[in-house]
């Protein structure tokens, strides 16, 4: 029994003594040129994207701009496999003040069936709208004309 009880000592020395390890140093890009967050999605030509325009169900909660992304916080219901989203853009500009473009964002649930509701945000890199107008573009997200987000260019 001593001899159990010395080799758990021994052991629960050794865990502690590894565990306790000193603090490294991480570096953290600042919000305005990377957001917090772990899915960012380029904008993509609608021909490039992986799912050719199929997109399962989900939900737009909120968007909000953060630099050169378009933050979208989304809903939808799963929680038992990996859920994936895409966006894209056909490079057109709508004649208006200011310029308009439609902006596509696309869900694939990856063959889901749980129902949890999940929710997260993805973020969009919106730089490329910026590439041939300097100027402020509002964003059209999923053809919702009601909910529009106007963006603008970020240095």
């Amino acid at each position: 029994m001593r001899k159990h009880l010395t080799i758990f000592s021994a052991t629960l020395l050794m865990l502690l003594m590894v565990s306790c390890k000193r603090n490294k140093e991480v570096a953290t890009a600042p919000v305005k040129d990377f957001p917090s967050i772990e899915n960012i999605l380029p904008i993509q030509l609608p021909a490039e994207i992986n799912y050719k325009g199929q997109s399962d169900n989900f939900e737009i909660l909120e968007t909000h701009q953060d630099g050169g992304f378009l933050i979208v916080k989304v809903a939808y219901s799963g929680g038992c496999n990996e859920h994936f989203f895409e966006a894209s853009w056909d490079e057109r500009f709508m004649k208006s003040l200011p310029p308009q473009v439609n902006l596509r964002l696309t869900h694939i649930n990856n063959d889901d069936a749980c129902r949890a509701r999940i929710e997260k945000e993805v973020a969009v890199d919106i730089r490329k709208l910026f590439l041939n107008t300097p100027n402020n573009v509002m964003v059209i997200l999923n053809g919702n004309v009601e909910g529009k987000i106007l963006v603008s260019p970020q240095e």
